[in-house]
């Protein structure tokens, strides 16, 4: 009897720890549903998409890297989680048709005592709705966690996109001067940046400009909208690994939050230091430019460029602290 009431706290304790964890996180989600979807929409749009007249093919490679690592990511986490799920329902299964006591049937995720669960076909039941319910709970769950990771991955390659853009932004201005004066460029034929007006070296630097403030925008509208997110995942992240230490006693299941807690933790830093570390290699692409012999009011525009981009874009939580 002792046992089955152990089971039956630590069964309540995981099933209290994970439904907490996700409808604090759906709420939150719901609370800034507007401004999510407006900011989705910002990323399919200009400056955001490809530009071959800023950054040529590689724009187009970088952004469908990125959609390629999203996507990767999203089914892997997808996995794992059906994975998780599907080995506790295994062993509920098999400790179902290996005993014919209903003491030694346990539920995956917590205790009925409201339905006499001792006898079939009400303990299937109850079983199958309990899979549904924890598995709709769980897509809000890890979909939540998606959404910031995938923004995440997209403001990173915005920023590698933007840092090709500044270390060809010469070449270009050079190449739409020989467009208006139609000046056929030749293979062996190696430009002068001194001979680059002003003026083309102006409209390449404005544009630079203007996609480094929109990058850095989106970026400070990312962390209004999940700033409350990331709070409750690190704080519920800490509780997490602080209670199974020391309530409950099945292994398996503790192992499982263990990894569950730790791994969005793990996605979300991981990414965040990504877009923190791309954004201060703007000023390595700006050093890396071909700026020598340009026209002083150009190389001031880089100064400045380089300066803001000693400030890197990071992700609080709630403003408390620093992703990472």
């Amino acid at each position: 009897m002792v046992g089955i009431n152990a089971r039956i706290i630590d069964g309540k304790r995981t099933l209290d720890r994970f439904l907490s964890i996700a409808i604090a996180k759906t709420i939150v989600i719901l609370q800034k549903r507007v401004q999510l979807a407006k900011l989705l929409e910002a990323l399919e749009r200009k400056p955001f998409l490809p530009d071959l007249g800023r950054g040529g093919d590689v724009e187009v490679k970088l952004v469908n890297k990125c959609v390629w690592i999203t996507y990767l990511q999203s089914t892997v986490y997808w996995i794992l989680l059906f994975l998780t799920m599907g080995f506790s329902v295994a062993i509920t299964l098999i400790r179902r048709m290996k005993s014919s006591d209903p003491q030694d049937w346990q539920y995956p995720y917590g205790p009925i005592t409201i339905i006499n669960v001792t006898y079939s076909p009400n303990f299937e039941i109850i079983l199958a709705y309990q899979v549904i319910s924890m598995s709709c709970y769980a897509g809000y769950f890890c979909t939540n966690d998606l959404l910031v990771a995938a923004a995440l991955v997209h403001i990173s390659c915005q920023f590698k996109i933007l840092q090709h853009s500044i270390r060809n932004v010469v070449k270009f201005c050079y190449k739409e001067m020989l467009k208006e004066t139609n000046i056929v460029e030749t293979e062996d034929f190696n430009y002068n940046t001194s001979s680059i007006p002003f003026k083309y070296l102006k409209k390449g630097l404005e544009r630079v400009v203007e996609y480094h403030l929109a990058i850095i925008k989106i970026a400070e509208e990312l962390e209004n909208i999940f700033s409350g997110l990331l709070l409750v995942v690190f704080i519920s992240t800490l509780a997490m690994v602080s209670l199974i230490s020391f309530s409950d006693s099945r292994i398996f299941v503790a192992f499982g939050e263990l990894l569950l807690g730790l791994g969005q933790t793990i996605l979300i830093c991981f990414w965040g230091e990504q877009v923190i570390n791309e954004s201060q290699l703007v000023a390595n692409a700006v050093f890396d430019m071909d700026f020598v012999g340009t026209d002083v009011r150009f190389q001031k525009g880089l100064i400045l460029i380089m300066q803001r981009s000693q400030k890197p874009v990071t992700l609080t939580a709630n403003r408390y602290a620093h992703e990472m």
